[in-house]
């Protein structure tokens, strides 16, 4: 036998070795993420209160490049029941500046939003404050629709109802 062959037989070897080895890496590596995907999967019949509790805060921060331009705190409140529906409000305060990026713009967002136990939205009051412009906005579930008002520049209220038939959670 010629020194070349033996030499390609050892590569080959070596080689069958090296992808044995990484086949079986990867058959862990995917064994293993299947098995924590698995872990943090949340059961379809499960209430979003199972893993948000009554007074859990979450708080996101906004940054762009170096610089943090607004905070997002959200925590979950009391039981509320909108047109017979038992559901949680969620308190949210959204404040959001501009200015360092060189934009004239703040945002100050507050809002009770309403959502049903099995995640159907039940409406929310909002209260905006954009540049010192005030405006609000209120819409709760009655029957089919979505029912409310929205200020228009801090002035009067228009009456707006909009359908959610394809939304709309049971009682």
């Amino acid at each position: 036998m010629s020194s070349f062959m033996v030499d390609a037989a050892i590569k080959c070897s070596i080689f069958s070795s090296i992808m044995k080895k990484l086949l079986w890496l990867i058959l862990i590596i995917a064994t293993t993420a299947a098995g924590v995907s698995a872990q943090r999967a949340i059961e379809a019949d499960t209430l979003a209160w199972d893993f948000r509790p009554e007074g859990e805060l979450r708080l996101w921060t906004f940054m762009v490049k170096d610089s943090t331009i607004g905070q997002l705190a959200s925590t979950v409140g009391k039981p509320v029941t909108v047109d017979g529906v038992s559901g949680r409000a969620i308190m949210e305060r959204l404040v959001l500046d501009f200015n360092k990026l060189g934009t004239p713009m703040t945002m100050k967002i507050q809002s009770e939003l309403w959502i049903a136990n099995d995640g159907c939205y039940l409406g929310e009051h909002m209260r905006l404050n954009i540049n010192d412009q005030n405006e609000e906005l209120k819409l709760e579930r009655a029957g089919d629709n979505l029912e409310g008002y929205v200020t228009q520049r801090g002035k009067g209220l228009t009456r707006n109802s909009l359908s959610s038939r394809a939304v709309s959670p049971t009682k």
